[in-house]
């Protein structure tokens, strides 16, 4: 073997096989995308009922006193009383006037004042699933998050639901590092300067406000799944709950060990502190070096990856610090941790190759700087290597303002002597998302009706395998949302067999 090294020496390997999958962040609310379940027709049965009940309500369009009742209201009074918030007043005051007089429907759900004014979203982002520090994990009772007792009523739901908020204590980190608070201390002022369409009097006291607003929604959640499915939406909910929360490092590595073990370079993105875990101890270990950044985010629970083919490297070296401090010195908007991972790895095959796995944010502006910042970090210290760069870019297939184009993001990359896989496709072949949300979530503006999806979906070229076309010709590639390395046209995903919502790219580049 040894001779056989030496008489390949820096004759780079003719083929060289590399995976990027975005393996999606794990998502705490398992009714939030709509998902393909072909074994369970009661999925699409409820979702169906639900956007029935926003869309017609009729007669179920009851006033909101009638599900959160005033008795509840006055016991939630009585513990923010205690907490002595600020203005309960006039919380009272819009209680009683307005909001438990209005319909839980076309006067609460549908309200887009509501939505503006982020008096749901934003205490749900905040209590939904609270990380502590001994990285167990507490969901407020509702069903919009992993929280795992049964809601059978309204009545039920309230009892648990106010011990949550004003008698159960998590320990966090927070500014001034671990420390234990009650989960209604975590709430916070909904700012006028960030959220324009809060009044200034209800920025005063939007800590009261924003509580009534969560205690309501989350009522009337409990209230019309009930009404709706009430023998069999727990059963869905905890099969989601398993496929795409509780198992969902497990399946994303029995794909990577069936489909991709053979591959050179699998480059993973969003993956979560326990995967690496989980990889570390899998038999995927006997194939990969599972290389382990030095920062890993477990607050996000974030993290781009590299595995390296044993048999196809010798050793590596992470260079992370290196191009983000070329990123950092031209950028105001910094990467989050996690998102960048960059080695120098050396092959069987003599050569040097620079290997990176990146997330870029929503819109895609960072990807472009990203990917300059890395070659950059190449011309500077590591010269004599082979880029190879596994990308979601988050860029989109239609120009708008504030996001990243796809074919500009082309035209960038070309400009630092690189191409994408995707370079000479069709727009309809690039595509790596097509999911959609349901309107079990706190922004009902983002919901997508199910006659709606083909048109409307999150349809986009998100994700890019990046390489220098002087070092390599694309021979193959594929995209996969099966997890078994095919690809079903415009069909949601995840699935309850697929747990991301970002197509897996496999890449056959040959030498040039």
């Amino acid at each position: 073997t040894h001779t056989h090294t030496h008489r390949k020496a820096h004759r780079m390997a003719e083929r060289i096989t590399l995976v990027s999958w975005n393996v999606a962040a794990i998502n705490n609310n398992p009714f939030e995308q709509r998902i393909k379940w072909d074994d369970d027709p009661r999925y699409n049965e409820l979702m169906e009922k639900v956007e029935h009940f926003i869309e017609c309500p009729g007669d179920n369009d009851v006033c909101i006193n009638e599900v959160f009742t005033t008795d509840m209201f006055e016991e939630l009074m009585s513990s923010m009383e205690k907490e002595k918030w600020v203005g309960l007043d006039q919380v009272r005051e819009i209680w009683e006037s307005d909001y438990q007089h209005r319909r839980i429907v076309s006067n609460f759900l549908q309200d887009k004042v509501l939505g503006k004014k982020r008096l749901v979203s934003m205490p749900d982002r905040l209590t939904n699933t609270v990380q502590c520090v001994d990285k167990t994990m507490l969901c407020r009772p509702t069903i919009i998050n992993a929280y795992t007792e049964e809601l059978p009523s309204v009545e039920v739901w309230f009892k648990k639901w106010m011990h949550f908020m004003f008698e159960t204590e998590a320990e966090v980190f927070g500014q001034k590092g671990a420390a234990k608070q009650r989960i209604c201390s975590m709430l916070k002022q909904i700012k006028r300067s960030k959220y324009p369409d809060i009044t200034e009097a209800e920025e005063i006291i939007s800590v009261a406000l924003q509580t009534v607003a969560l205690a309501i929604f989350d009522a009337v959640m409990v209230h019309m799944l009930n009404t709706l499915a009430r023998s069999y939406w727990y059963q869905i909910k905890m099969g989601l709950f398993k496929s795409i929360y509780e198992n969902k490092p497990q399946r994303i590595l029995e794909i990577l060990t069936s489909t991709y073990a053979c591959c050179d370079v699998i480059c993973l993105q969003e993956a979560a502190a326990s995967l690496i875990e989980q990889a570390t101890e899998s038999t995927l270990n006997d194939t990969f070096f599972i290389v382990t950044p030095d920062q890993v985010d477990g607050v996000r629970n974030q993290n781009s990856l590299v595995f390296l083919n044993r048999a196809t490297f010798t050793e590596c070296k992470e260079v992370t610090a290196e191009v983000l401090e070329r990123y950092n010195a031209h950028e105001s908007l910094r990467l989050d941790d996690g998102d960048m991972f960059a080695l120098s790895a050396k092959g069987t095959d003599g050569v040097s190759y620079f290997i990176a796995s990146f997330h870029g944010d929503t819109n895609g502006i960072a990807s472009t700087p990203a990917v300059s910042a890395l070659m950059q970090c190449l011309h500077d210290v590591l010269p004599d290597h082979v880029p190879l760069f596994g990308v979601d870019s988050n860029t989109h297939a239609d120009s708008k303002p504030k996001t990243k184009d796809v074919k500009e993001f082309f035209v960038d990359i070309d400009a630092l002597g690189l191409q994408s896989c995707f370079k000479d496709a069709e727009v309809d072949e690039m595509y790596t998302t097509f999911s959609a949300r349901t309107f079990l979530q706190p922004q009902f503006q983002k919901a997508t009706r199910s006659a709606d999806i083909e048109h409307l979906a999150d349809h986009n070229p998100k994700d890019h395998i990046v390489f220098r076309p002087t070092d390599f010709v694309l021979e193959a590639l594929t995209r996969d949302n099966t997890g078994e390395g095919t690809f079903i046209p415009k069909s949601v995903f995840p699935t309850i067999r697929f747990p991301s919502d970002h197509a897996a790219l496999l890449c056959t580049l040959k030498r040039q």
